[in-house]
């Protein structure tokens, strides 16, 4: 936790002094809390500050992965604000969120376009290929070129077994996946996102 200090410590001249950060303030204990770095604490002030502004938690959540870069974040906030309404952008919420969740963690966005044969992988991969890279698109530019991704994405989970006995084709089917997941904006916690849009929907907002 913390950084390195240039310096031993004044006091028991320890050579490994580390620099740490603690905050105070409203809910958190009164010694305060250790923020390992300063993107954590970046983070939890841009959250304490749309708390106070009252945006739902699960919203903050969503956002939250841009924090250390305020300006992205708030703006990946002003076009949540614009999109949620949208039918279209909640059925691609939906979308990403059951393959952020179905494909597994590390798995790499690479697949054999040989043994994507069927109609619904042609499909998918036709979209793909027109996709740019999450961590250089905004989400509105996302939502906006992501067009036909959402249904495209709901057939092939109706007519394709992902997890095939043939390993190269599961492995491209995953790819594939995963290369979706690649292209989404980095920034945002689809997961948190999905919540969002649940909970919104059960309160009729």
């Amino acid at each position: 936790v913390g950084a390195a200090a240039s310096v031993p410590c004044p006091i028991c001249a320890d050579p490994e002094l580390r620099l740490v950060t603690y905050v105070f303030g409203h809910r958190l204990p009164a010694h305060g809390r250790c923020v390992a770095d300063a993107a954590e604490l970046c983070a939890g002030r841009f959250a304490q500050l749309l708390r106070e502004e009252g945006t739902a938690p699960t919203i903050i959540a969503a956002v939250l992965p841009a924090a250390n870069v305020p300006g992205r974040a708030a703006r990946n906030l002003e076009a949540l604000q614009t999109l949620v309404p949208v039918e279209s952008f909640r059925t691609l919420v939906a979308a990403v969120e059951r393959i952020v969740r179905i494909v597994p963690e590390g798995t790499e966005p690479v697949y054999d376009e040989a043994r994507l044969v069927l109609p619904e992988e042609t499909a998918l991969l036709g979209l793909v290929r027109s996709m740019p890279a999450g961590d250089t698109t905004s989400l509105t530019d996302f939502a906006a070129q992501a067009g036909g991704l959402a249904d495209a994405v709901e057939t092939f989970f109706d007519k394709v077994l992902v997890n095939d006995p043939d390993e190269d084709v599961r492995r491209s089917r995953l790819g594939l996946l995963a290369a979706i997941r690649a292209a989404a904006p980095a920034d945002i916690d689809w997961s948190a996102l999905y919540v969002a849009e649940r909970q919104r929907v059960g309160t009729g907002s």
